[in-house]
């Protein structure tokens, strides 16, 4: 049996120029139910709809025990100077066995145009290859969803297909385009290959 270890919070916390990731708080409650009202968010992740205060609490709530028990780690995207709530990255659908695990994320419509989602991916998934022992994340962009097929190209990661009618959510059937890094996408000491959104059907689910 595959022992589930709990995920590391990155510490010192990851950073770059323009934006850090951090630990969600209570304060974000607020701006998390207002960017969730966003069209985009709503059909692109699997947020709820409607989604209210209580979501967001029960989605903080939940944060920690998901984290200690090796499923999940969520952080809010935050300006490198401030706690505004830029958007949401995370890590999650772990299957230890084979060291692999989902990425997903979505960003404030306000914050959208800035790179804000692909600095974070850049940040992110290398610590994440390097510092929990997963091996691969896969990320899933529905079709449609242009914009998050850019980003993740953006971000390093490599398209390896089209899945049709992969999952059926919010009463619709989604066929997703998949990427991937991987930990021999790497080089010794760099990220995913430079480069400077809108969510990704995503799988933090704030």
């Amino acid at each position: 049996m595959v022992r589930v270890p709990p995920l590391p919070l990155p510490d010192p916390e990851l950073r770059d120029d323009a934006v850090r990731l951090r630990a969600p708080s209570p304060d974000d409650l607020p701006a998390m139910v207002a960017a969730c009202q966003d069209p985009l968010i709503q059909r692109f992740t699997f947020v709820p709809v409607p989604y209210g205060e209580e979501d967001a609490r029960a989605f903080l709530l939940g944060r920690e025990a998901a984290r200690e028990a090796g499923e999940a780690l969520a952080l809010a995207i935050s300006p490198v100077d401030g706690d505004e709530l830029l958007g949401m990255v995370g890590v999650q659908r772990f299957a230890w066995e084979h060291r692999t695990c989902d990425v997903g994320y979505w960003v404030a419509p306000a914050a959208r145009g800035r790179g804000v989602a692909v600095r974070a991916l850049r940040l992110l998934a290398p610590w994440v290859l390097r510092e929990t022992g997963v091996r691969r994340i896969a990320l899933a962009a529905d079709v449609e969803n242009r914009a998050s097929q850019r980003l993740a190209e953006r971000a390093g990661f490599v398209r390896e297909g089209t899945v049709r009618s992969a999952i059926e959510v919010k009463g619709r059937r989604w066929t997703e385009a998949l990427y991937s890094l991987v930990t021999e996408d790497l080089g010794a000491g760099e990220g995913p290959a430079e480069a400077a959104g809108v969510a990704e059907p995503a799988r933090p689910g704030a």
